[in-house]
């Protein structure tokens, strides 16, 4: 007979009740514990990709079985880096309302100043502005009474601050913007924005527009005429009504023709009319700011309609009130129209409201006023477990359970044996050499049991001859 290379092995069952339930039903729960473990290794695979909500990404990429006690090291949970804020870097939030750039970073435990930090979607806390920088420039050396145009250079710093709590602490952003146009201004999704943004562009122009009118320095005066100058406003943290004149301080100078600097002007002078409107200016953007970066719980004036009438026209302005540069359309130079009328969003026609109107003609036609918190938008560079093909991720699944259960029957067998070995040495032999050699044992005792009966037969026919021989010598002749 032909004699392969290989050979196999002779089996024999267990002799134990316990063994085959033990083996089928150990073997399916095993099967199910198995591929549950191999499904996040075997059905997935991490897939790179960018995301502007990272919580929300890793919420939803990790499933139940991709955490313990089926992925123990977690090797296929999802996971995204952490953006860096540098110095310089330019943001909005996700109430996309102003673009802020990033002045200053600090630790704010021990004031450290930082180059850049990481940030991970935190929420911003206590966002508020902490003050406002009005430059005031004039273009030509036309003695005032001018129009507005004279002063077009001029415009506006803000600057916030905020803090977000990290990994290594709280951290505190010093932030800029030098405008108040929103990313998104729709005013039914973002009312407060809208209302912000076109209030501080009137307040702006009616600044400008004021400083425009002011000649109560002729140019042959020992002060000459306005040429320059700046109003420093910053937020009062002792005072908490945005009505007041106390809720926003100033600091200010103008520098005129004859290089004098005016820094005290009085209650009557055109350059105090100024200055009020740029506080009301300043107030507007405070509540502007408060509620893109989220701090609802700063004194705002976008909040609710009572603020936002003040908002509109404070009652007790000197400005736009009756009598007053900005109340209406005036002739010649004083033509305040840039500062004086809104025009209505839902007119298709562009229809101008003058402002003392725009409350009740606009904001039956506006969105709800509201706040929310917010995060810095930035794309995130994530992990993401993704499920295989269905054909892929049963190959994968098989292949995987088949090693695993493999290794199960061998340690089953290999205890199995162990109990074995105790029932003496003919747990080596084969069913069939087992059987054999109780055949031949049975055979061997069969002969040895006719060889003693015929020995014994013998034995008995020579005592018989021996006892008639010895009969024979005793008997007489």
């Amino acid at each position: 007979m032909y004699q392969s290379w290989f050979t196999y092995s002779i089996s024999r069952p267990y002799p134990f009740r316990w063994f085959t339930p033990v083996t089928i039903v150990g073997g399916i729960i095993l099967a199910v514990l198995v591929s549950l473990a191999n499904l996040s290794a075997s059905g997935y695979y991490l897939k790179t990709m960018y995301t502007e909500d990272p919580n929300g990404t890793v919420a939803s990429a990790n499933q139940w079985f991709l955490k313990p006690p089926f992925n123990w090291d977690k090797n296929f949970a999802a996971k995204c880096q952490p953006n860096i804020l540098s110095v310089g870097d330019q943001f909005f939030t996700t109430n996309q309302g102003l673009k802020y750039e990033i002045e200053f970073i600090r630790q704010k435990s021990d004031g450290a100043p930082l180059v850049s930090v990481p940030y991970h979607n935190n929420t911003l806390q206590d966002c508020c502005l902490s003050g406002l920088d009005i430059y005031l420039r004039k273009v030509d050396s036309q003695p005032p009474p001018t129009w507005w145009m004279s002063w077009v250079d001029s415009g506006s710093i803000m600057k916030a601050i905020c803090t977000y709590t990290s990994d290594s602490g709280t951290i505190e952003l010093t932030l800029r913007t030098d405008s108040f146009d929103p990313i998104n201004s729709n005013y039914t999704t973002h009312a407060g924005a809208w209302w912000g943004a076109k209030l501080g562009s009137l307040y702006h122009w009616g600044t400008v527009i004021l400083i425009s009118q002011v000649d109560d320095y002729s140019k042959d005066s020992e002060f000459g005429y306005p040429l320059f100058g700046n109003l420093f406003y910053t937020r009062n943290t002792s005072a908490n009504d945005i009505k007041s004149d106390d809720f926003i301080s100033l600091g200010y100078f103008i520098v005129t023709s004859n290089s004098e600097i005016l820094n005290n002007p009085s209650v009557d002078s055109p350059l105090f009319n100024m200055q009020a409107e740029g506080r009301h200016y300043t107030k507007i953007l405070h509540s502007l700011i408060a509620s893109d970066l989220g701090n609802c719980q700063q004194p705002n004036l976008l909040l609710d309609d009572e603020g936002l009438k003040y908002a509109i026209i404070d009652p007790n302005s000197k400005n736009r009130n009756k009598g007053g540069i900005l109340y209406d359309k005036a002739d010649g130079m004083r033509d305040p129209i840039r500062a004086v009328y809104l025009q209505n969003p839902k007119s298709n026609s562009g229809e101008d409201i003058v402002l003392r109107e725009a409350f009740d003609k606009i904001s039956p036609d506006i969105g709800e006023l509201a706040c929310q918190s917010a995060t810095i938008v930035s794309q995130y560079l994530c992990s993401v477990p993704v499920q295989k093909s269905i054909g892929t991720m049963l190959v994968s699944l098989v292949l995987a359970n088949l090693v695993f259960l493999g290794g199960a029957w061998k340690l089953l067998n290999t205890i199995a044996a162990t109990f074995l070995v105790r029932q003496g040495p003919q747990i080596d032999f084969c069913k069939g050499c087992q059987e054999g050699v109780y055949q031949e044992s049975k055979t061997q005792s069969i002969e040895m049991e006719n060889m003693q009966g015929s020995v014994a037969a013998e034995e008995t026919t020579s005592e018989v001859v021996l006892v008639e021989q010895d009969s024979a010598v005793l008997l007489p002749k």
